[in-house]
């Protein structure tokens, strides 16, 4: 798990404590979080107290006072078109991509199952002699 209790999020890299993760938001082993950047932080812990410009800016996560206020991540985006999300390609985390689906609080995916699984056919030589 990994608590972000005290850590900042901020869309103006020069005001590092814009937002600050409150007390308690922790996401689990091989979990996912969600925050909500919609400039209504009395909603909940989880909605911060900016929002994101449909043109584009940074967006810039800061650790602890305590630990020194490194930058853990950050990510510039430009424009974004109607109805698609942005992310992290599933196959290579240093790619950003758009997806039609998006998929909150799940693992980025830029393709819809089908309702058949195929797989491949496994056989052993010596059984076909």
């Amino acid at each position: 798990a990994i608590d972000m209790s005290g850590m900042y999020l901020t869309d103006d890299p020069a005001d590092l404590r814009k937002h600050r993760v409150a007390d308690g938001v922790v996401i689990g082993p091989y979990g996912y979080l969600v925050f909500i950047a919609d400039g209504e932080p009395e909603q909940g812990p989880l909605h911060v107290s900016f929002s994101l410009s449909r043109d584009g800016e940074t967006l810039v996560l800061y650790d602890t006072d305590e630990r020194g206020n490194q930058v853990i991540d950050q990510v510039r985006f430009g424009p974004m078109p109607p109805d698609v999300s942005w992310g992290r390609s599933p196959f290579r985390s240093t790619e950003w991509i758009f997806f039609t689906t998006p998929t909150p609080g799940r693992f980025n995916s830029n393709f819809t199952p089908s309702v058949s699984v195929y797989l491949p056919a496994i056989s052993n030589g010596a059984i076909c002699n």
